[in-house]
């Protein structure tokens, strides 16, 4: 017996058939194959907009460089990002 795609799964090909039907000039989908703890990075995607969860991400990360700077480029490509849209 062939097993089904999850929900999740056909959610997430709806998504990218739409986003491939308007015409996007590229999209490239990257995978994250990392094992990520769900208790040290709370995901609450529902109640965060894009910047908020990359900013919250950069503070809880163990990362030794310069926050801020990170944070700063992080915006500035979201906001250049938004402006194609």
């Amino acid at each position: 017996m062939a097993k089904r795609p999850s929900l999740k799964v056909k959610s997430f090909e709806s998504y990218i058939d739409k986003i491939l039907k308007s015409n996007v000039a590229e999209l490239k989908i990257i995978e994250n194959h990392l094992s990520v703890d769900t208790e040290e990075f709370d995901v609450s995607l529902e109640n965060e907009d894009t910047l908020s969860l990359l900013q919250r991400f950069v503070d809880e990360s163990e990362i030794e460089l310069n926050k801020d700077m990170i944070k700063n480029i992080l915006k500035d490509v979201h906001r250049e990002a938004c402006e194609l849209v």
